[in-house]
Parts: C-alpha cells; sequence; structure tokens
C-alpha cells in the first residue's frame, strides 16, 4: 500500500513538473500601439493571432504550423536579452504625430520588452517580425 502511494505520488509530480516545462516554453508576442483615442493591439500566441481595435472589436484566427514556425524563426533572430536597449529610428509619439508602439515577447517564461518607437518605424533589429506581424493582422477577419 505504501509503494503504490509512493507510486501515484511519483506520477502526480511527474505529471505538474511537464505542465510547468509546457507554460515555460510557451511563446507569447505582444505588439501593442496607441495614441489618444487610437489603439491596436495584436497578440499572437498557442498558434492563433487576435487583434484588438480602438473600437473593441476582437477577432481571433488560428494560424497553421507552418506560419508559426515562420514567427518563431523571425523570433529566433532577435537577441531577446537585449531588446530593450534597441534604438527607435524616430520619436513622433511624442508630439503625437504617429501612434506609440510597443512589442514584448514571452519566451521560456521570462518577459523580454522594447522601448517605445513610433508606428511604423520600430526598430532595425524588430523590423522584419513587426512588418509580419502587421501583414499577418491585416489577414484576420
Amino acid at each position: 500500500m505504501k509503494y503504490s502511494l509512493f507510486f501515484i505520488f511519483l506520477c502526480f509530480l511527474n505529471a505538474c513538473a511537464q505542465e510547468v516545462q509546457k507554460l515555460e516554453n510557451t511563446v507569447a508576442i505582444t505588439y501593442t500601439a496607441l495614441t489618444r483615442g487610437s489603439s491596436f493591439k495584436c497578440v499572437l500566441s498557442n498558434n492563433s493571432v487576435t487583434v484588438l481595435s480602438s473600437n473593441d472589436d476582437v477577432k481571433k484566427k488560428t494560424i497553421n504550423q507552418e506560419e508559426w514556425i515562420t514567427i518563431a524563426n523571425l523570433v529566433d533572430a532577435i537577441a531577446l536579452a537585449d531588446m530593450h536597449t534597441f534604438i527607435a529610428l524616430t520619436e513622433n509619439q511624442a508630439v503625437d504625430r504617429a501612434r506609440m508602439a510597443n512589442l514584448s515577447i514571452i519566451f521560456n517564461g521570462k518577459l523580454y520588452e522594447s522601448v517605445a518607437f513610433d508606428e511604423g518605424s520600430p526598430p532595425k533589429e524588430l523590423k522584419p517580425l513587426i512588418t509580419h506581424i502587421r501583414a499577418l493582422a491585416e489577414t484576420v477577419e
């Protein structure tokens, strides 16, 4: 009886450890662009893309494995640990000439965030990923 309870306990611990590992390896990417009266948010996670606009319109679409691999490759090309140091090309969001944009990536349980930048003028290191995210967001109905 003691051994069977011990075995069940070990199985339970193993199952919990596997769930924690899955959560830690989860990738979530959030791109936001905000200004007074206007907002855009695109969230990619768990093979889906969700787009939220300033009029509280929420659209969601499932993306296929090939698309997810493309996104993962674009993320892999970024030095995530240095993402907060990437320099914005322009500063028009400071005077409301452009929406202030931001990119955040959760990878292996850690949050990486960019500095604020003008929508349409991301740091050069983030441009391929953001261009892809915005193009993908346009396909969501």
